[in-house]
């Protein structure tokens, strides 16, 4: 007997969209966003892509949903900050200011600190990144500016390095 060939069915979801991860071709539907959310329309007729994260992605800025950029730019009271974000990073040029970093949340409430005798080291940023060199005798310390606040890391550069900091 003969078999008719299989009906070809249609394709539920545009090919153009992107994988999981990467921005959608689409507009972005920023007041139907959340803070971990991100909603997108599609070159489909009447489909839209919602992206969900298991953190912090986007924050309010005048009432308008805004992608967080951790990315440390120019600016602040020490020098460095983050480029939008609700919370308010900011790192020092330099480690021998006092204060090496501070992060303010959006009600004004804050922590800062600071690491007692280092050395002189400029700061090198990458991207979140701030990074500094010999703060003290054998260590390196690396900031590093998250949608939810700082990440700080001390780097021995042997097992005679000093074993405790305040």
């Amino acid at each position: 007997e003969a078999q008719a060939p299989p009906a070809e069915v249609p394709e539920a979801v545009d090919e153009s969209l992107p994988e999981p991860g990467h921005e959608p071709a689409g507009e972005p539907l920023r007041d139907e966003w959340t803070a971990r959310t991100r909603t997108f329309d599609t070159e489909s007729a009447g489909l839209r892509l919602t992206q969900v994260y298991p953190g912090r992605v986007n924050f309010l800025d005048d009432g308008v949903w805004t992608e967080i950029d951790t990315n440390l730019v120019e600016g602040g009271d020490l020098g460095l900050e983050t480029a939008a974000n609700s919370l308010g990073v900011t790192v020092a040029e330099d480690s021998s200011e006092g204060t090496l970093a501070a992060v303010e949340l959006p009600g004004g409430a804050g922590v800062s600190f600071g690491l007692e005798d280092s050395e002189t080291s400029p700061v090198e940023v990458d991207g979140a990144i701030a990074s500094f060199d010999d703060v003290q005798p054998g260590v390196d310390l690396e900031l590093e500016a998250t949608p939810a606040g700082l990440k700080e890391t001390i780097i021995l550069d042997s097992p005679s390095a000093p074993r405790s900091y305040s």
